[in-house]
């Protein structure tokens, strides 16, 4: 509420001044505190609104700062239309103000865009050249989240030690900032862990994250995976054990953060399809296979309708993983899961698809 009334003062004050620049990014600004608490409608206006203005008067610099902003609202949305109608030009007007802090901003907005895309190792490709633009200048946040976004697109195309080496990289560069800076690296070192085959250091990675995001009150695009990949390692780790000691650990864990999850996704579409596959995995633990299986296959449809083919892929395999007892429609699901991983190289789930199909 404070953040909201604080930009709606600075759009009254910017208007009354009539500077055009300082209304652009006043604009852009509040599109992003209004998106961010789930006032999508205000925020496109808003967009909308600075975006016309900075086109009136040749703004590059208002282009570029609006393209970025406005990835909180598209991104978190799904809304890969206006990703691809504007991204681009504003990377073209942040290269062509030569601002180095835009031009990386932009790129990591284009980079998000890729990966959702399921353009993985594009995107890889992409955040790996913020790094490399950002080490030059010295730049040790935009480093850190080149580094950090390359580990989460090299995790899916399963080279998960290679991701952590440069999560490591990212949280070395990090080390002087508070864990809100760190949470995203910290998500992505638990999932490279459990990938990797190493539950126990995963679990241990998993508590790092659990404790960073239970004192960050205000979830926000990215940092929904400070939710979700705890919750996965928990999830995981409750699989695995009989130990009615660890089995409750995990439970309580994983409940308390899918709470969080299930409130972020309400207004962050992103986030619903792993919501929804995450809860069917913790069904299927309780012992509710059907209500797991049903939360499964909203998973799917939530990732369909929102054009999101890696949630697509992984609903898929882990819903083929849990149906043992119908073998024509796992057959089904595991041909569904090949046909979209192979499409857009996810080598990880591709692997765990292979290992289904042994099974």
């Amino acid at each position: 509420t404070v953040m909201l009334a604080s930009g709606l003062l600075a759009v009254n004050s910017a208007e009354r001044l009539g500077d055009g620049a300082g209304l652009i990014h006043t604009y852009a600004n509040f599109g992003a505190v209004t998106s961010g608490h789930g006032l999508n409608r205000i925020a496109r206006r808003y967009y909308d609104k600075a975006r016309q203005l900075a086109i009136a008067t040749n703004d590059l610099g208002g282009l570029a700062h609006i393209g970025y902003t406005s990835a909180v609202l598209y991104i978190t949305t799904c809304d890969w239309k206006s990703c691809a109608q504007h991204f681009e030009p504003a990377v073209a007007a942040a290269m062509r103000t030569g601002d180095h802090q835009l031009i990386e901003m932009n790129l990591v907005a284009r980079g998000f865009f890729e990966l959702y895309l399921g353009r993985i190792a594009t995107a890889a490709a992409t955040f790996d050249s913020v790094r490399e633009r950002a080490h030059k200048r010295l730049n040790r946040q935009h480093e850190a989240w080149g580094h950090s976004w390359r580990a989460g697109c090299l995790i899916l195309l399963n080279r998960c030690p290679e991701a952590l080496d440069s999560i490591a990289a990212a949280l070395q560069l990090l080390a002087p900032l508070n864990d809100n800076a760190k949470l995203v690296s910290y998500a992505l070192r638990c999932h490279a862990l459990l990938h990797l085959g190493r539950p126990d250091q995963g679990i241990e990675a998993a508590d790092v994250t659990y404790a960073a995001v239970s004192k960050i009150p205000a979830i926000i695009w990215e940092k929904y995976r400070g939710l979700s990949a705890p919750a996965e390692v928990y999830v995981h780790a409750w699989e695995r054990t009989n130990d009615p000691a660890v089995v409750d650990k995990m439970r309580r864990a994983t409940d308390v953060l899918l709470r969080r999850l299930e409130l972020v996704s309400r207004r962050m579409p992103l986030a619903q399809p792993a919501t929804l596959r995450l809860m069917g995995m913790r069904e299927f633990l309780e012992g509710n296979p059907q209500r797991g299986e049903k939360l499964l296959r909203k998973s799917i449809a939530a990732a369909v309708r929102l054009g999101m083919p890696i949630d697509e892929g992984i609903g898929e395999y882990e819903l083929a993983r849990r149906i043992a007892s119908n073998r024509s429609e796992r057959r089904t699901h595991i041909k569904n899961a090949r046909a979209t991983l192979q499409r857009i190289g996810c080598d990880l789930y591709l692997k765990k698809i292979g290992d289904v199909e042994g099974a």
